[in-house]
């Protein structure tokens, strides 16, 4: 009488750590005589996301660039300005701003997942990982919220500080330099591919978000200028930002797919 596998025997079934192309064609394979079930194997490749997300925020940079003009040349004409408002770069709860909290939300669970794996897999970091996943949360908040404009409201009004300042960046480039402190050991560990994606992402943020934001304040303060240059500052700030998030997203896929192991789903077919 034939013996069922070592592993049906068992009563579980047991998968070897395999590469993400021999798990596709495990999963696609049909299922063997005396099996318990398939192994299902999924995985999310980081350059099409990036390429996804990049068409989708170039597609979004457009469509504020053309409303917000038109609102601008022809401000008689009823629906532009409202149109402008809706898809404008530069304001609040509108299709840009829903797009960047939800772009910020699903990095922050891909880092959380991350995180997961690394803690199962008894790999070092997975503490470091979650802290980019609040991190990154935090920051879609921010976004959906507007806290850090009313935090700079407040403290302009406390201190005086002009727009020059944003007085905003204050309590922020505090905040940037603990996490620098806190992060630095973590991101020189990770592998140098997903190390580069990381550092260019936070120095986009960082410099879209204080630089751009400061040098649009001067302008708009000081310089009795045109709306189209106002418009551009705003636009490399925001663009810049949602690049970053772009690139640290495809960073924290990249670093799953090729530095941790396989995640595996057996599906049982209750027999043997």
């Amino acid at each position: 009488m034939p013996t069922n596998p070592p592993e049906v025997q068992s009563g579980r079934r047991v998968v070897p750590r395999l590469r993400p192309d021999q798990l596709r064609r495990l999963a696609a394979a049909p299922p063997e005589p005396g099996r318990r079930g398939d192994v299902v194997a999924w995985s999310v490749r980081p350059e099409p996301v990036l390429r996804w997300l990049l068409v989708t925020i170039g597609a979004l940079t457009l469509a504020s660039l053309v409303s917000f003009s038109l609102s601008q040349l022809l401000p008689d004409v009823p629906g532009l300005g409202s149109t402008a408002t809706l898809l404008s770069l530069n304001d609040e709860a509108n299709v840009p701003t829903s797009f960047a909290f939800l772009q910020l939300v699903v990095c922050a669970l891909a880092a959380a997942a991350v995180a997961a794996l690394v803690r199962r897999q008894g790999r070092p970091g997975a503490a470091h990982w979650l802290g980019v996943a609040a991190a990154l949360l935090a920051v879609g908040f921010d976004e959906l919220l507007t806290l850090h404009e009313r935090l700079n409201d407040s403290m302009t009004a406390r201190t005086g500080a002009s727009s020059l300042s944003q007085a905003w960046v204050i309590p922020a480039l505090v905040v940037v330099a603990v996490l620098t402190v806190v992060f630095v050991p973590f991101v020189r560990r990770l592998p140098p591919p997903v190390r580069r994606r990381v550092v260019v992402a936070a120095a986009l943020f960082v410099g879209g978000a204080a630089l751009f934001e400061m040098a649009g304040a001067l302008y708009s303060d000081h310089v009795s200028g045109w709306w189209f240059t106002w418009m551009l500052f705003w636009t490399a700030e925001e663009v810049c930002e949602l690049v970053a998030v772009a690139l640290m997203l495809s960073a924290i896929l990249r670093h799953a797919r090729d530095h941790l192991d396989p995640v595996t789903l057996e599906l049982g077919t209750g027999g043997t």
